[in-house]
């Protein structure tokens, strides 16, 4: 959408408002706003609510989610993305048709570690129907010897408290065995995952992992290898 100097909106679906969109002082901007919901029925209401000024849509696409696994435990909620960052990737933004479900994955523009491209131009995930992630969005990661951090400050009006984090890794190295890749995973000091093993199942290479944390503003994301004792 495309919001215009002086204006002042809220975004909601039937009854529940999930954003508030303003604009910038001097100069238009475009704004994107993505989210996820449940349809309960056979339509659903995209409401712009005024505040100030006229709000203004440029584009509204709907599209199907066949993974259930972001409402699994809250299926009544509305998830609106904070943000989705292409780990790795400096040169494109990557979104429909490359991702069928039009999600929006972002550039890195500050990555967190060292950039690393698989050795073989071939990448292959196994079993191949274990992620509808696409294939160009997993071949970019980083590495680090020790510790990943990623920083997200919130900059809308409407901080929110809880978020649902999804990481998803994929494997380069046919070599590397269940036990080989182990690190643990915080946000904002508090481990979300322990001891988390990509090959975990002993099977694929690809592997996610969600969790939910409750922060205001800004989160700090690690990835660290585990202390070895003696």
């Amino acid at each position: 959408m495309q919001t215009y100097s002086g204006t002042l909106f809220n975004i909601s679906i039937d009854a529940t408002p999930f954003g508030q969109e303003a604009s910038v002082i001097d100069r238009e901007e475009e704004v994107e706003v993505e989210a996820i919901v449940r349809a309960t029925h056979h339509n659903l209401n995209f409401c712009l609510v005024k505040w100030k000024g006229n709000p203004y849509i440029s584009k509204l696409q709907l599209r199907p989610l066949s993974d259930s696994r972001y409402l699994k435990d809250n299926p009544d909620v509305i998830l609106k993305l904070a943000k989705r960052v292409d780990v790795g990737n400096t040169r494109e933004q990557i979104r429909y048709p490359a991702d069928p479900y039009d999600r929006i994955w972002s550039v890195d523009e500050k990555p967190g570690g060292d950039l690393v491209q698989p050795a073989s131009n071939t990448i292959s995930i196994y079993p191949a129907n274990s992620s509808n992630v696409p294939i160009n969005v997993l071949e970019t990661a980083v590495t680090h010897t020790e510790r990943l951090q990623f920083l997200f400050n919130d900059s809308s009006d409407i901080p929110y408290e809880r978020f649902l984090v999804c990481l998803h890794f994929l494997d380069f190295d046919p070599s590397i065995a269940v036990g080989q890749r182990v690190f643990d995973i915080y946000a904002n000091g508090e481990k979300i995952r322990g001891s988390f093993d990509i090959r975990e199942d002993g099977t694929s290479n690809y592997n996610l992992t969600l969790g939910r944390i409750r922060c205001c503003l800004s989160f700090n994301l690690c990835a660290v290898l585990p202390r070895r004792s003696g």
